[in-house]
């Protein structure tokens, strides 16, 4: 249950009045086991159960058609992989173009699959290249360790999983890409934190953690949700959590927000050369 609560919720599909209740409901009914069904709910399904009326079930509905075309990084994010979150969907959506251009050079394409694109553009792309992609493929984005790669790839190694992954294309559901995310920046754009990763960590004095998130990105940095011996710098505030120690540990450089402002009104200087 808990994977298609994940699946419909706000950072997923977004699918509006199917909460953790609702989601309950119809599994205990039969109506849904795996989150590809929910696609295929009509209102005749919904209105004969407790707690639905004929409005209520046309609402739900029209919310899950609405929810059938998704951006990539919410579509990732949705699947519930293990140690994959919304940064690291993020990243793989700023770094797919690379890795699939990675992946074609070191496969030869078997002579009955038919030609792709250059880009994810489809859920069927998606299937056909994501179980190509290997645990050395996904580490080379910077900002995706050894855990999130290994669960990548069991995840499309798994044939029920690709079949749920069918059905949910056969049912409709498009995901969307192209040049702009979620966040609405461009994906490849060059600004001050281009190449550079960060993780935040502790309460920032002046800024949520999704604002600063959002600067990092439109200034064409990435965030990762863990420090590695690849992360340039972790942005820490107050009441920091293990991935602080975590930095002491690997000698990553810790700036706290006062260093992190006046590292974005530096326009000249490239940011390696601040500590």
């Amino acid at each position: 249950m808990e994977k298609i609560i994940h699946f419909v919720s706000k950072k997923g599909f977004n699918i509006e009045g199917m909460g953790e209740g609702i989601v309950e409901h119809l599994m205990s009914e039969g109506l849904i086991s795996n989150a590809a069904e929910i696609f295929e709910l009509e209102t005749g399904d919904l209105e004969p159960l407790e707690r639905f009326a004929e409005k209520s079930a046309q609402n739900l509905v029209l919310a899950i058609e609405k929810s059938k075309k998704i951006n990539l990084e919410k579509f990732i994010f949705a699947l519930g992989i293990r140690h994959v979150g919304e940064e690291t969907a993020l990243l793989i959506t700023r770094s797919l173009d690379r890795i699939i251009s990675q992946v074609k050079s070191q496969k030869s394409q078997p002579k009955a699959d038919p030609p792709r694109a250059e880009k994810v553009k489809s859920l069927e792309d998606i299937i056909f290249i994501f179980p190509k992609i290997t645990v050395e493929d996904w580490t080379s984005i910077k900002g995706i360790g050894d855990k999130s790669a290994e669960s990548l790839v069991d995840w499309f190694s798994d044939k029920e999983n690709i079949k749920i992954l069918e059905k949910m294309g056969k049912l409709g559901v498009e995901v969307k890409t192209g040049d702009k995310g979620e966040m609405g920046y461009k994906e490849n754009k060059k600004g001050k934190l281009e190449g550079v990763t960060f993780v935040l960590t502790g309460e920032l004095p002046n800024f949520t953690r999704d604002e600063a998130k959002d600067i990092i990105r439109k200034e064409g940095g990435d965030v990762s949700s863990s420090v590695s011996k690849n992360t340039d710098y972790v942005l820490a505030g107050a009441n920091p959590g293990s991935k602080y120690d975590k930095a002491k540990e690997l000698g990553v450089r810790i700036i706290d927000e006062r260093k992190f402002i006046f590292i974005l009104k530096i326009t000249k200087l490239k940011i390696t050369k601040f500590s």
